[in-house]
């Protein structure tokens, strides 16, 4: 939730990594009554889940993820709206705004079934009619407007981190492709280069030149304003890390990631409990 919420707040890393500092760190802070090695764990906790929409464990800098009393339970939130049914709902919520401030009109869609995908390269949703009545009015015209809303703003994005999450927490999200991703987006941020350009050895990733890709994103660090000077070295023992966990499998073989969900009768269809992340949608 907390997540969802960054994303939709901060709109670099630089301003979120400051900002969830500042939220732990500042002597006025709600978590001042915590140790020092507790607000690390938060810290820490929530920019991994934030950035790579997974909290982190196997990092040696990040201390032991149960240190957090976020997931001790000591830091409680309102779990009444944790729930399947309050999720769809809230969801639904919102996809069904989105589609009346872009003027259309949710009976047009009548009882038919749609599939919403967003390739998490590229941030953009494409929307797929999979069922409907006879008589359905469903046309080319009203699907790309459709499109054309859930791919306004940040939509499309925080549609896709939703599902990323939902994933992670059932389980359901290829590991090679979480594994993809999850390097791709780092590097990219850091680099602005696509890690799906360089090939593949046994000694990690290295580009038509053969400079590594460890490399080049550390040569990167030094200058980026996407990682603070205080995280740089945290950033990248963070991309080796990232790099190891994806060398386990054929990268170049690997689809891209794409997260997919139901939506009929103006209604969401989720897995199974993917917590209140809905207030970014706009």
């Amino acid at each position: 939730d907390i997540a969802v919420q960054n994303r939709a707040k901060y709109q670099t890393v630089n301003e979120l990594y400051s900002g969830v500092y500042w939220k732990y760190f500042d002597k006025d802070s709600a978590y001042s009554g915590y140790s020092d090695e507790e607000k690390w764990a938060m810290f820490n906790n929530e920019m991994t889940m934030t950035r790579w929409g997974e909290i982190k464990s196997d990092h040696v800098s990040l201390p032991d993820l149960l240190k957090d009393p976020h997931l001790n339970g000591e830091v409680t939130t309102n779990k009444s709206t944790n729930t399947r049914e309050f999720n769809s709902k809230m969801l639904s919520a919102q996809i069904g705004n989105v589609f009346k401030n872009h003027g259309i009109d949710l009976s047009q869609l009548g009882n038919s079934s749609f599939r919403f995908s967003v390739n998490g390269m590229t941030n953009k949703l494409t929307i797929s009619l999979l069922s409907g009545n006879a008589g359905s009015t469903i046309n080319a015209d009203l699907l790309k407007k459709m499109t054309e809303a859930l791919n306004s703003n940040n939509n499309a994005q925080n549609l896709f981190y939703n599902l990323l999450y939902d994933g992670a927490k059932q389980g359901t999200t290829p590991k090679d492709q979480r594994a993809k991703w999850g390097l791709w987006n780092n590097f990219q941020s850091v680099t602005g280069e696509d890690i799906r350009t360089y090939r593949q050895t046994a000694d990690g990733f290295v580009n038509k030149n053969g400079e590594k890709a460890r490399d080049i994103f550390k040569e990167a660090l030094k200058t980026s304003t996407a990682v603070p000077s205080q995280f740089k070295e945290a950033a990248y023992d963070y991309f080796v890390e990232q790099e190891k966990k994806a060398m386990q499998y054929d990268i170049a073989d690997t689809t891209d990631l794409t997260l997919s969900m139901t939506y009929q009768n103006a209604t969401a269809i989720l897995t199974p409990s993917s917590g209140n992340q809905f207030e970014a949608f706009a």
